[in-house]
């Protein structure tokens, strides 16, 4: 059962963080909130890794997510150190 609800927690935060980074951010928070919950409740050995592979998720969708157009030229402007 715990294995399946770190599974749940990865992919909760996963889609959660590819929609927005707030809603990623607000379901990271919500599954660490349940997590001392389910954990006083489950006393399984990975129910230790709920939190972990949600924030596991969360991470994976920032890591992988590129800029657009408009931020791109943001980050050339300030990688080539122009000044204001």
């Amino acid at each position: 059962m715990s294995i399946a609800l770190c599974i749940l927690a990865f992919f909760g935060s996963f889609f959660a963080g590819r929609s927005s980074r707030l809603a990623g951010l607000v379901m990271t928070i919500a599954i660490g909130y349940v997590y001392g919950i389910v954990r006083a409740n489950v006393p399984e050995t990975f129910s230790h890794f709920i939190f972990d592979s949600a924030v596991l998720g969360f991470y994976l969708t920032q890591f992988s997510r590129s800029f657009s157009a408009s931020q791109q030229t943001q980050v050339r402007q300030l990688r080539h150190g122009s000044s204001c």
